[in-house]
Parts: structure tokens; C-alpha cells; sequence
């Protein structure tokens, strides 16, 4: 008896501990530092569904040790089928991509490298998993304006949680047919002659913003900035005022700042639904508002404050009473300047680390003898371009709503597809040292869409591009010809929310430039400099 009794207990350890191991997946997910930091809500539910499964897996096996039995042979079945996915060859002979489906792989989180070299092991399209659900990675712009082209009509938009919260969706996300019917009035709205009347603002905010980040670096004992916070308040401050014409010092302004800071990215795709639906519905009474104002405007014949909102509204005046178009205004703006925040920390870290760039531009500028509206063509456009071929312009992703075979593999239903473009824009073939920062790369050569698509691809590509191009050129152009800056503290990249980006440890020390070599005075804008 007493041998039985040990063979017994031995046994429990032995199924105790592959029904703890069943949850591997959800262990690797938590020990990766980024996800528990940026995605504290799902790592808090995770964690939480972990330990209610200890709890439900030791009361079994004090009161029911029988069942203890059949529940570890399925987490060893379902352990086996895990190995055996995560082969990388699982599948091809279906004609599935080479890959492995590991559950929850943590090298995308921790190598901002791995998609390189996933294609450099396996090809141009290979399979892995987001999480829990299979994908398939497409290399590169060319080979998904191919896949689009070829198979759109089996490919749905991956949708953010709160496109749910407008009744036709967010126009990203949009069903063909209803995207057809409301691209062309946004499109419309977003013009550049709009744009230019609008950059006296956009110079101004930026000039304000760059003084108190001098002002803030000094009071900083030599520690150095957060870029984000400043850059949050800054981009807010513009896009308000070129998408909906509300300046900064208005009261109206102060109120948005309040409720969008409520609503951050993280908190729209993991937030409490009804809070999100709440303010969102708050800042879109703020947007009609404001844009019934703009219509009484156009209708008595007076001039309304150059926005993209009033540029609609002068085309289109009931648009205003249209609530996808108002609550598609409201998520603009916060996925807009979000962006943008990205975007300019990026620019500053990477002029930081190829200072000779920034030497370049600064002799140009004191050359001039005064600071220019940059065009897109221009070093500072170039350094724009350049920036986000390197780090900001990561991928574009799909639903596959139907089976579809591409590139002579099956790519199956209810999967993912991951079209590479941050990986696309590395290519040797078409950038010549695409590790590099050179932005005279694009001085000597136009690229096409199927080699350098920063911005999206065909019919979803972004309809603000010009408005992206503009704010970071004139971002560049005030920070290099007005400042000094020096790196005071950094660490190695991270994976954020959905993308890499700099060190969180990153922090500048930012300096006016003596009072002979800094320009302040715009003496030459014109339209045509900013095209």
C-alpha cells in the first residue's frame, strides 16, 4: 500500500505539472517586459485568469483527483499539438507557408530585428503567430500591392477596438463599398491650399513648444527632457487647429486637451468601453459644435478659420449632421497626433545619432540667413522621408476572410496578414546601405510605391500625408536652425504599444543656439515652398 501511495502522489506531481505547463504560452507572454508595462490591462487579466486556473487545477485534485487524470492527458495532447505547430516546416505539405506557430513567440517583442530575419531564413512569405491566432508575412510594398491587388476582395481591414464606436466605422476600417462613398469627402476636405493658409499656427506651436522644452532642460539639473509630453501637447495644438480651426488659447481647446487625454491610444484599444464611448460623444459635441458655427459662416457669406472641418462643410454643409463623419474627426485627431508624437522621437534620436546631418541642415539654414518653410524635396523633407523608411512605417495588416492561394501557398481563412514594410524598406536591392541613414538617398533617386510606401498602400494609404510632411519639416528646420541638444540619458530600443521606439530611459538637454546664429523670423513663405 504504502508503494501504491507514492506511485499515487507521484503521478499527481507528474499531471500537476504538465497542466501547469499547458500554460507556457500565457507564461511567456507575461515575462515579456514590454507587454506588462505597455498592455497592463490585458497582463493584469492574463495573470489573474493564471491564478483562478491554479486555484481551479488544486481544488480538483483535492476533491476530485479522478478528473485530475483526463484534464492532464488533455494538456498533454494539447502540449504535443503545440510542439508539433511550432515546427517550422508544419503545414507545407498543404502548401501552408515555412514557420513556426509557437504560441505567443516572444523574439517579435524583444528582436526588433526578427521579421528581417524570419525572411532571410524562410523567403519572402512565411507564417508565425500574433499571440494566439496564425499569420502569414508578406515581404516588402511591392509583393502586397501584388496581394491586394490580386485578392482584395478576400482581405477585411484589421480593425481597432474603436472603430466599433462609429456607426459606419473608422474610414481606415471601413467596408469597401462604404469607404468608396466617404474617402472622396475627406479627401476633399484635406487640401493643401487649406494647409498652407494654416502654416503661420503650425511654425508658431512648434516655436512655443521647442521654448519651453529649452525652458524645462534647464530647470533639469542636467538630467535632460521626456520628448512625449511635450510632443503630445504640441502635436494636439496643431492638428485642433488644422483639422478643426480651434487655436490653442481658446477655452474650447483646454476642454479637448482634458477629454483626449482621457482617451489615449491604450485607452481606446483596452480601455472601459462605456468610458471611451462617453468622451468620445463629449469631443464630438465639441466638433459639431464648432462645425455648425463654421456652416452659419459659409451660409452668410463670411470666412471661417482654414480647417479641414470648414473645407468640408463649404463643399458639403450637412456633413456636419452626419455622425461617422463627426465621430471620424474625433478618432483622426487622437490617432493623428499619436502618430506624430512617434514620429518626432524618432527624428530627434536619429539626428542625435548622425549628427553630421544635423550640421548640414544648421550651415544651410544660417546660410540662408533665415528659416525657410521647407519643401518635401529639401534636406529637411529628406530627413523626414528617411525617418520613416527606417522606423515608421511598419506594417500594414489584413484579415483573410476567404482561402486564397498567393505566391504559390495556401493562405487560409480566419488568419492574418502581416504585409512587412519596415522589412520592404531594408531591401539592398533598392536602397543602397538601407541600414544607414542617408537622406540624400532620396535626392538622387524617386522611388516608387512598390519600393518605398511610408504611408499606406492603394486606396487606405493616408489622406494626411501632406499635413505629416509639412508639421515634421517645420519641426526640423526649428529645432536645428533655433537649438543645440545633447543626449543626457539612453538604453536600448523597446517595443511599445504597437511599435518600436526609442529607450523610455531617453532624455535631451536642449539649448538655444546663441543670438547670432538663431532665426526666428519667416521671411520668405511661400505656398509653393511647403509643396
Amino acid at each position: 500500500m504504502l508503494e501504491f501511495g507514492k506511485v499515487c502522489k507521484l503521478l499527481m506531481a507528474i499531471e500537476l505539472i504538465v497542466l501547469g505547463a499547458a500554460l507556457w504560452p500565457l507564461y511567456r507572454l507575461l515575462y515579456i517586459p514590454m507587454f506588462r508595462t505597455s498592455h497592463r490591462r490585458i497582463a493584469l487579466l492574463v495573470t489573474a485568469l493564471a491564478v483562478m486556473y491554479a486555484i481551479c487545477v488544486i481544488e480538483i485534485a483535492i476533491n476530485f483527483p479522478e478528473l485530475l487524470h483526463v484534464l492532464a492527458l488533455v494538456a498533454l495532447v494539447a502540449l504535443i499539438f503545440e510542439l508539433w505547430r511550432s515546427r517550422k516546416r508544419y503545414g507545407t505539405n498543404n502548401r501552408l507557408p515555412p514557420g513556426s506557430l509557437t504560441l505567443v513567440p516572444r523574439a517579435p517583442w524583444s528582436d526588433h530585428r526578427f521579421y528581417q530575419k524570419q525572411f532571410m531564413l524562410h523567403g519572402p512569405v512565411f507564417k508565425m503567430s500574433h499571440g494566439f491566432r496564425p499569420v502569414v508575412c508578406v515581404l516588402g510594398p511591392e509583393r502586397g500591392l501584388d496581394l491586394i491587388r490580386r485578392h482584395g476582395d478576400a482581405l477585411g481591414s484589421r480593425q481597432m477596438r474603436f472603430s466599433r464606436f462609429i456607426p459606419r466605422g473608422f474610414l481606415r476600417f471601413m467596408a469597401p463599398h462604404v469607404h468608396t462613398y466617404y474617402k472622396p469627402r475627406f479627401q476633399a476636405a484635406f487640401a493643401r491650399t487649406t494647409l498652407e493658409k494654416c502654416h503661420g499656427s503650425i511654425t508658431q506651436a512648434i516655436r512655443s513648444e521647442l521654448a519651453q522644452m529649452a525652458e524645462a532642460s534647464a530647470h533639469s539639473m542636467g538630467k535632460g527632457i521626456r520628448l512625449q509630453p511635450h510632443f503630445s501637447n504640441v502635436l494636439l495644438a496643431i492638428f485642433a487647429r488644422t483639422v478643426l480651426g480651434i487655436p490653442s488659447d481658446s477655452t474650447t481647446f483646454a476642454k479637448l486637451t482634458n477629454l483626449y487625454s482621457q482617451i489615449d491610444m491604450q485607452m481606446l484599444t483596452y480601455g472601459s468601453s462605456s468610458h471611451v464611448v462617453k468622451v468620445a460623444n463629449e469631443i464630438a459635441e465639441i466638433i459639431h459644435k464648432q462645425g455648425s458655427s463654421y456652416k452659419r459662416m459659409i451660409v452668410k457669406e463670411e470666412t471661417p478659420p482654414p480647417c479641414f472641418l470648414a473645407e468640408m462643410l463649404r463643399k458639403e454643409p450637412d456633413s456636419i449632421d452626419d455622425p461617422t463623419i463627426v465621430l471620424n474627426y474625433v478618432y483622426m485627431v487622437q490617432t493623428g497626433f499619436s502618430d506624430l508624437v512617434a514620429l518626432f522621437v524618432w527624428i530627434v534620436k536619429l539626428l542625435s545619432e548622425n549628427s553630421e546631418w544635423t550640421d548640414r541642415l544648421r550651415e544651410e539654414i544660417d546660410s540662408q540667413g533665415v528659416i525657410e518653410v521647407p519643401g518635401s524635396r529639401t534636406l529637411a523633407g529628406r530627413m523626414v522621408q528617411e525617418t520613416l523608411r527606417l522606423e515608421q512605417s511598419e506594417l500594414i495588416g489584413r484579415t483573410i476572410l476567404d482561402t486564397f492561394e498567393f505566391d504559390g501557398y495556401v493562405f487560409p481563412k480566419g488568419w492574418l496578414v502581416r504585409i512587412c514594410i519596415r522589412e520592404g524598406h531594408r531591401d539592398p536591392d533598392i536602397f543602397e546601405e538601407p541600414e544607414s541613414f542617408n537622406p540624400d538617398r532620396f535626392l538622387t533617386r524617386t522611388y516608387t510605391a512598390a519600393e518605398y510606401s511610408p504611408l499606406g498602400l492603394l486606396t487606405h494609404s493616408c489622406l494626411a500625408g501632406h499635413l505629416v510632411g509639412v508639421v515634421s519639416r517645420a519641426f526640423i528646420v526649428n529645432l536645428v536652425g533655433n537649438y543645440h541638444w545633447t543626449t543626457t540619458q539612453d538604453g536600448p530600443r523597446e517595443f511599445g504599444r504597437w511599435h518600436w521606439q526609442p529607450s523610455s530611459a531617453f532624455r535631451i538637454n536642449l539649448q538655444p543656439r546663441s543670438s547670432s546664429g538663431n532665426h526666428t523670423v519667416n521671411k520668405r513663405e511661400t505656398a509653393a515652398q511647403i509643396s
